[in-house]
């Protein structure tokens, strides 16, 4: 079970990425946002589980600023 949340959160980051890259989506969008701050606490949330501590605070760091950019987009 834990390896499918550390699937699914890298599965999604990679899906919003091409998204951006593609240019379906642009780096202020909302969904675009949304979608990293998803990813970045499954990934985190499996960082934890598996206890590698690096990993867990770059993407702990990573869902906390796209927190903060969802915020600030929708003011």
């Amino acid at each position: 079970m834990i390896l499918l949340i550390g699937t699914l959160g890298a599965g999604i980051l990679l899906f919003f990425f091409s998204l951006l890259q593609f240019k379906i989506l642009q780096s202020s969008s909302l969904w675009y946002i949304a979608g990293n701050f998803l990813g970045a606490v499954l990934l985190a949330y499996y960082a934890y589980a598996i206890e590698s501590w690096p990993f867990l605070v770059i993407e702990t760091l990573w869902a906390l600023v796209s927190l903060w950019q969802f915020i600030s987009r929708r003011k």
